[in-house]
């Protein structure tokens, strides 16, 4: 049993709704306002009909006095109804067990003005499955009390670590901040100015690259132009050269008319011809050459 405590007090109050979910150990808004939103004759019915989630169901018994009741309700929490005693004639519910009040969720603390006038109590629907839970170990409080604190210490601690990556983040993209930020304990400019720092070098990273891939580019760029002037060149080179043969060869030819003009055949002497010699060695040096 977890107590929790009443929101409202007085006509229309949650007290009924407040021990339900202290009973059960749930939050106060998981229990629907039986009391409140249902009439007098159905709400008991929807009560019981909600538990049926929970493995269980309810009864309520008639307070009578008689000590038999207490003994078969012994080690049981019940619900406890009667007149209020801090709002008289105003009916109030409170937590029972053992003969009294364990919990009263009312702020002033005051329980019932006498013994409950009916006590409703919580039957399980299967006992076999209540039976199975009651037997399965239990932590004791000393384990629980240490497993709370190690959860505490991991969460301080875990809180510590993110406090670290956090400054190691300020560190690497070296932000300086505003002594106002600092002061008010703003994150919202902090944050602002690391987004914006993460832009900027995005940025100049972005840029770096582009203007290495422009120069790698205009590399290309005069290695083709250096290429195309180089075979332009030879193009040029071999057409001179062509045009050159062509010419030497025209020049040949018409040295050879030439000689073969200046030849006389009929007369083949050479004292018919001075330079016959002369003629036939220059004819031999053309063909040759």
């Amino acid at each position: 049993m977890k107590p929790v405590m009443q929101t409202r007090t007085g006509k229309g109050g949650d007290c009924f709704q407040a021990c339900v979910a202290s009973v059960l150990e749930l939050q106060l808004e998981d229990v629907p306002d039986f009391c409140n939103v249902y009439s007098e004759d159905e709400w008991f019915l929807k009560f019981c009909s909600w538990l049926n989630q929970y493995g269980m169901t309810a009864i309520m018994v008639k307070n009578d006095g008689k000590a038999v009741l207490d003994k078969i309700l012994t080690g049981t929490y019940t619900l406890a109804g009667g007149m209020s005693a801090a709002r008289p004639k105003m009916l109030h519910e409170v937590v029972w067990k053992d003969h009294k009040m364990v919990h009263d969720p009312a702020p002033e603390q005051m329980g019932l003005v006498n013994k409950p006038d009916d006590l409703i109590c919580f039957i399980a629907l299967s006992p076999a499955v209540a039976n199975r839970v009651s037997n399965e170990p239990t932590l004791s409080t000393d384990t629980i009390v240490e497993l709370n604190d190690l959860v505490k210490n991991l969460l301080d601690e875990n809180a510590q670590l993110r406090e670290q990556g956090i400054q190691m983040q300020r560190k690497v993209y070296r932000i300086t901040y505003v002594d106002a930020a600092e002061e008010t304990g703003d994150d919202d400019e902090l944050s602002m100015e690391l987004r914006l720092n993460i832009f900027k070098r995005s940025h100049a990273v972005l840029r770096g690259r582009i203007r290495e891939l422009q120069g790698r580019h205009s590399h290309l760029i005069k290695r083709v132009e250096k290429d195309l002037k180089s075979s332009d060149a030879l193009v040029m080179h071999a057409t001179t050269l062509e045009a050159a043969h062509r010419a030497y060869r025209l020049k040949v030819s018409k040295l050879l008319e030439a000689l073969d003009t200046m030849w006389n055949p009929v007369d083949e002497q050479e004292d018919g011809f001075p330079n016959l010699c002369a003629f036939k060695q220059c004819r031999t040096e053309v063909e040759e050459g």
